[in-house]
């Protein structure tokens, strides 16, 4: 099954996205980024100052006044599973650019439509081991009671319904390029990229020291590496287990021909069997 993928962060200051701007752009190191594949990422939306953007796009709807601790904007990743297009080899399938250049035309027309003027900025990236999209989104709207712009980050993603709905209308916008909703309801947790790396790095530095495999660098081919260290770590303890089986058989032996030989039993040894 292929999935479609959405993921939303809200940016409360203008640091924060200032910081979210220099990563989409690539004006600031990634980490696990293809320089071979630079060229593959595109700016589809907005300009490269996406804090000006935002600023302007504002004061253009006369709010240029911002509550302490509110929510400025939300970034929002689209991105779907890597089988789509990739094969369990982790090569490309031959119509893969087809795919994701449907895929991208698709997100941007569904999130204009859904977010009207408020869609500020999207940047394709191609250079991680997944293609994904970044689109950040403004939180305006009109208050027709009070005649004017205001700003409201709860009044489109406030609830669990309103993003579980959000999560639902995505999928159906995809659903004909062959992705669907993940499992509604679902109690699993969401990795960041960077808590994923980190464990990543992690992973490669413990299978360098000691020789083993080197893990995967997508979050399946990930958690397939895991399996089999699983499966390594269980037999390696299936080996242990019956290695001390034959110790303690080969101590009672010894201990008994020792018995037999005196006429009396044999006290403890006081020794603790250790595996080497």
């Amino acid at each position: 099954m292929n999935y479609a993928i959405l993921r939303t962060h809200k940016l409360h200051t203008l640091q924060q996205i200032i910081h979210t701007a220099l990563h989409n752009t690539r004006h600031r190191h990634t980490d696990h980024t293809d320089p071979n594949r630079k060229h593959l990422n595109r700016v589809l939306l907005g300009s490269e100052d996406i804090a000006a953007d935002l600023m302007s796009f504002y004061k253009n709807k006369g709010i240029e006044t911002f509550r302490k601790n509110g929510v400025l904007a939300v970034e929002m990743v689209l991105a779907f599973s890597p089988s789509w297009i990739k094969t369990p080899n982790n090569e490309y399938l031959q119509d893969a650019n087809v795919k994701v250049k449907s895929w991208v035309k698709t997100c941007l027309s569904w999130a204009r439509q859904r977010f009207g003027d408020n869609v500020l900025s999207c940047v394709y990236h191609g250079d991680e081991s997944s293609p994904h999209l970044h689109i950040l989104l403004a939180v305006s709207y009109r208050d027709e009671k009070r005649s004017r712009w205001r700003l409201s980050a709860d009044r489109f993603f406030g609830s669990k319904a309103k993003l579980s709905q959000l999560q639902t209308d995505h999928a159906k916008a995809v659903e004909h390029l062959g992705l669907s909703r993940g499992v509604e309801g679902s109690k699993a947790k969401h990795q960041t990229l960077k808590a994923f790396y980190r464990q990543l790095n992690k992973a490669e530095q413990i299978s360098t020291k000691h020789d083993l495999p080197l893990p995967g660098k997508t979050p399946e081919s990930f958690a397939s590496w895991e399996r089999h260290i699983e499966e390594m770590a269980a037999e390696n303890q299936a080996e242990i287990a019956e290695r001390e089986e034959l110790y303690r058989a080969e101590i009672a032996y010894w201990k008994s021909l020792y018995a037999n030989s005196i006429g009396q039993p044999v006290q403890s040894l006081g020794h603790r069997v250790t595996n080497r």
